[in-house]
C-alpha cells in the first residue's frame, strides 16, 4: 500500500520534524502524528496489526465452518464484509463506553454472549472445524461470567484484558 492513500503511516517524536517533513512522508501514504512520545507510533501499529489479525482469524473460522459444507470463500467473502461492516460501525459507541468504564448491559450482556460464544464452538466441532481461534475469547467469556460480571455488556471486557488489577 505504499505510495497510496490508504497507507497509514504512524508517526510519533517531534512535533516539529514531523510538521517540517509532513508533506514529504504523505507521498509514501497518509502521515499521521499521534503525539510526542516517540513509542506511541508502534504502539498504535501493533495495536492495529492486532485487531486485523482477530478479524482475519474470525474470517477464516468463518470460512472454515461454511467451507465444511463446500460453500466457497469467495462467495461468502461478500456477506462477511457486509456483516463486519454493520458491526464495525459500533466500534466508535463501545469505545465510549469503554473509556466511560461504563459495566452496563447493552442488550448483548455476557452471559449471554457466553452461552452464544459456546453454540459457535460447538457448531464448529460438529462441522470438524478447529476451535484453538476461539477458545481464547470462549475463556475470557467465561471468566467475565465467573467474576460476577455476567450481566456486564460486552464492552466491560476491556477490563477482564488489562494486567493491572486496579483497571480490571
Amino acid at each position: 500500500m505504499i505510495g497510496r492513500p490508504e497507507a497509514l503511516i504512524l508517526y510519533s517524536g517531534s512535533a516539529g520534524a514531523f510538521g517540517v517533513h509532513e508533506r514529504t512522508l504523505g507521498a509514501l501514504g497518509t502521515a499521521t502524528y499521534l503525539n510526542a512520545d516517540a513509542g506511541h507510533a508502534s504502539l498504535y501499529d501493533l495495536a492495529l496489526l492486532a485487531a486485523m489479525y482477530g478479524m482475519f482469524g474470525g474470517f477464516y473460522q468463518a470460512a472454515a465452518m461454511v467451507g465444511s459444507e463446500k460453500v466457497p470463500a469467495a462467495e461468502f467473502a461478500p456477506m462477511v464484509v457486509s456483516w463486519l461492516n454493520a458491526m464495525t460501525a459500533a466500534l466508535p459507541a463501545v469505545a465510549e463506553a469503554m473509556d466511560a468504564g461504563d459495566g452496563a448491559d447493552d442488550d448483548s450482556n455476557l452471559q449471554m454472549q457466553a452461552v452464544s460464544f459456546a453454540n459457535i464452538l460447538s457448531a464448529s466441532r460438529e462441522q470438524g472445524i478447529s476451535t484453538a481461534l476461539l477458545e481464547p475469547m470462549q475463556a475470557l467469556l467465561d471468566r467475565a461470567v465467573a467474576a460476577q460480571r455476567g450481566g456486564a455488556g460486552t464492552p466491560s471486557l476491556i477490563g477482564m484484558l488489562r494486567t493491572d488489577p486496579v483497571s480490571a
